[in-house]
C-alpha cells in the first residue's frame, strides 16, 4: 500500500516536458528576491483553498492521453483532500502526518513519519499547494519566470531520492491573484501529467470532516 501512495504522489505531481518556457523571462537578482517575497506574502494570507481539477496524463509508452477530474480541498497548515470523481472514485487525505486512502477496495491509514519518501512527497504536495514550498526549500533549486498574465515557478530537485522520481515541477500562478491555474512536472520515467485548476475559492470555511474518511 505504501507503493500505492508513492504512485499517487507521482501521479499528482506529473508534468509536461519543458526547457526554457516560451515567452517567459527568467528572473534573477533583485527581481527573483522580490518575486519570492511577493509569493510568500500571498501564501501567508491563505487559510484554505477549494477547487475543481482536470487531470491529463500522458504515459511514455502510450499515445492516448488519460483524463480524469475531481475536487481538491486544502486547509492550513497541513490538511489536504484530493478526491478523484471520474472515471474512478478515489480519495487521498493528508491530515497532520496521517495519510488516508479510500477506493473501491476499502480504506487504509498510514503515518507519514514512518517512511521518509512518503513524508517528503506528502510535504511536497502540501508545500506546492500552499505556496510555502515555492520559496526556500532545501530539496529543490527554485526558478521564477514571468510571462504575460502568469508567473511560472520551476522546482528542480537536488535531493537524490526525489531526483529518482522527479525531473522538474512547474506551477503556473495567476499574476493578479497568485493562485495556481496549472501544475505540470517531468517524471524521471518520462510520464507526463497536467493539472488544470478551475473554480478556485480562497479562504472559505471548510469543515474538519473534509479531512477525514467517511
Amino acid at each position: 500500500m505504501k507503493r500505492i501512495i508513492v504512485l499517487f504522489c507521482l501521479t499528482f505531481l506529473g508534468c509536461l516536458i519543458m526547457a526554457q518556457p516560451k515567452n517567459y523571462k527568467l528572473l534573477s537578482g533583485t527581481e527573483k528576491l522580490s518575486m519570492a517575497k511577493k509569493i510568500a506574502a500571498a501564501s501567508a494570507q491563505v487559510s484554505s483553498l477549494q477547487c475543481d481539477f482536470v487531470q491529463e496524463k500522458k504515459l511514455s509508452f502510450l499515445t492516448e492521453v488519460q483524463k480524469s477530474n475531481g475536487k481538491m480541498y486544502y486547509k492550513n497548515p497541513n490538511c489536504l483532500r484530493w478526491e478523484y470523481v471520474a472515471p474512478d472514485p478515489y480519495i487521498f487525505i493528508f491530515n497532520n502526518q496521517k495519510i488516508y486512502l479510500k477506493n473501491e477496495k476499502g480504506t487504509s491509514q498510514f503515518n507519514a513519519n514512518t517512511n521518509r519518501t512518503l513524508k517528503t512527497m506528502s510535504q511536497l504536495i502540501i508545500g506546492t499547494i500552499s505556496g510555502e514550498g515555492l520559496q526556500q526549500n532545501s530539496n529543490f533549486t527554485i526558478e521564477y519566470y514571468t510571462g504575460g498574465k502568469q508567473i511560472m515557478v520551476k522546482l528542480i530537485p537536488v535531493d537524490k531520492n526525489i531526483k529518482k522520481l522527479i525531473s522538474t515541477i512547474e506551477l503556473y500562478l495567476d499574476n493578479a491573484t497568485l493562485l495556481a491555474t496549472q501544475m505540470v512536472m517531468n517524471e524521471s520515467g518520462g510520464d507526463v501529467t497536467k493539472f488544470t485548476f478551475l473554480n478556485v475559492q480562497k479562504n472559505i470555511a471548510l469543515s474538519s470532516n473534509k479531512f477525514k474518511i467517511d
